[in-house]
């Protein structure tokens, strides 16, 4: 991350996005799939705010953090579903704002097939999940809060290229956006290249994996 001075102030707030599914996938990435560990997301997110301090030039400042964790829950996964909704209340338990959406079944192409719809080895179409209004929820709220001034920076801790519309959005409210990921190599071209600071999670995981 590039420090960029801006004028200190007795409190400052920070929004901490976090875009669920991306985020799981890019943990279980970095980790190895090896789900031993616990993430404290308190503590990530206490992390998150000292590399702000320092990188924002805010050593003087409070600084408040309010959380979101936005993701989509599954219906028919019972036993997954179950899971992430236990998992969804511990972060509640914490202070953290939950956005919970639908997902949709998708209909898949198959290269194997004449008519690219049915599979040519399980001989029956093949359907994916899909989140549904995740992203968009997201986007909204960051750029709603940006336009408010009820924020004086935007952390999104996702590498989805989706989201470089309303990272630019944010930016041109004045509003300063941080790109966070475990490994910034898994994120996004297109959203690297939006004009975001970035800060690598990877350090902060280490802590705060319990």
């Amino acid at each position: 991350m590039e420090a960029t001075p801006i004028a200190s102030a007795a409190t400052r707030k920070a929004a901490v996005f976090f875009d669920g599914n991306n985020w799981f996938h890019a943990l279980m990435e970095h980790v190895q799939g090896d789900r031993s560990g616990v993430m404290d997301y308190s503590a990530l997110v206490g992390w998150i705010v000292a590399q702000l301090c320092e990188t924002l030039n805010w050593p003087k400042a409070t600084v408040i953090a309010e959380t979101w964790y936005y993701t989509a829950v599954p219906e028919d996964e019972p036993n997954f579903k179950e899971g992430l909704l236990n998992f969804l209340r511990k972060l509640e338990r914490e202070g953290i704002h939950v956005e919970k959406f639908p997902t949709r079944s998708c209909l898949l192409t198959c290269t194997n097939c004449e008519d690219r719809l049915v599979c040519a080895k399980c001989e029956k179409n093949m359907m994916r999940l899909e989140e549904e209004q995740v992203d968009v929820a997201l986007a909204v709220k960051s750029v709603w809060l940006a336009m408010r001034r009820e924020v004086d920076v935007v952390v999104l801790i996702s590498g989805d290229g989706d989201f470089v519309p309303a990272v630019v959005a944010v930016q041109k409210e004045g509003i300063p956006v941080v790109i966070a990921a475990p490994d910034l190599g898994g994120v996004s071209r297109r959203l690297r290249d939006a004009g975001a600071r970035e800060l690598e999670l990877a350090p902060g995981i280490r802590q705060c994996m319990r």
